[in-house]
């Protein structure tokens, strides 16, 4: 029995919001806040799961905080040896990003307080 683990990104035709810093419209990012604190409003009355488990104590896969925990049972389903490294090393910088002081959280992983 085979079992495959794949995480796919899909590719929007456009420009990166990250691409825009200095040079967007003020008024998308108006925009864009309005709409991420509407969500974030919307999500705090989210119900409980049925089983109990509250969002802060679960592992969610999709949170890029959490690749290097979901990613690395997997490892050795990494059939070729320098791929399994090179993938094991880069879970490992994730993981000490995450972890410096300079890590100042939030959807953009290469921000810093730098």
């Amino acid at each position: 029995d085979l079992t495959c683990f794949a995480r796919v990104v899909t590719f929007l035709q456009g420009d990166a919001l990250s691409d825009l810093r200095g040079h967007g419209d003020d008024g998308l990012f108006k925009m864009l806040g309005a709409t991420l604190g509407a969500a974030d409003v919307a999500l705090a009355t989210l119900a409980p799961r049925p089983d109990g488990a509250d969002a802060e104590s679960r592992i969610l896969a999709w949170d890029l905080a959490n690749a290097a925990r979901v990613s690395r049972p997997y490892l050795d389903d990494v059939l070729d040896a320098d791929v399994r490294m090179r993938v094991a090393a880069g879970l490992e910088g994730l993981e000490q990003l995450l972890a410096s002081p300079e890590y100042v959280g939030g959807a953009d992983l290469l921000q810093t307080g730098s």
